[in-house]
C-alpha cells in the first residue's frame, strides 16, 4: 500500500481474493486464508469481480496498473478485458524481487 499511496494517492483499490476490490478505507472482518494462487481456497470469481468493478466505478479507467504477482494479473486481465493493463512487476520473479523493486521505487521516489 505504501507504493500505491506514494504514486496513486486516492486512485487505487486493493484486490482481495476473498472480498474482491476494496477501497483503502474499507474494513474487513478479520484474517482469512484465500488466494487466487490456490483455487481450493475458493477465491472470489471473475463475474463477481466484474460486478464489483462496475458498482465501484472502476470501469471508467482506460488503464489499470497492477502491482502484484502473475496470478493476480491474470484475474485483473479477465475482469478488465478491454482495458490496457500495465504490469510494472512483470518478469521480476517471486515475491522477494518484487518487494525489493517496490521498496527501491519508494526510496528513490521513482514509479516502476
Amino acid at each position: 500500500m505504501d507504493y500505491a499511496e506514494r504514486f496513486y494517492p486516492g486512485r487505487y483499490v486493493i484486490l482481495s481474493a476473498k472480498y474482491g476490490f476494496l477501497f483503502p478505507d474499507e474494513l474487513i472482518p478479520g484474517n482469512y486464508n484465500v488466494t487466487f494462487n490456490n483455487p481450493k481456497t475458493n477465491p472470489i470469481g471473475v463475474e463477481e469481480l466484474r460486478k464489483q468493478a462496475e458498482h465501484k466505478g472502476l470501469m471508467k479507467y482506460d488503464e489499470i496498473v497492477v502491482v502484484a504477482g502473475s496470478n493476480y494479473v491474470k484475474i485483473v486481465r479477465k475482469v478488465f478485458a478491454v482495458k490496457k493493463i500495465i504490469t510494472p512487476l512483470k518478469g521480476l520473479g517471486g515475491m522477494g524481487p518484487m518487494i525489493s523493486a517496490i521498496r527501491r521505487a519508494i526510496r528513490d521516489e521513482r514509479e516502476l
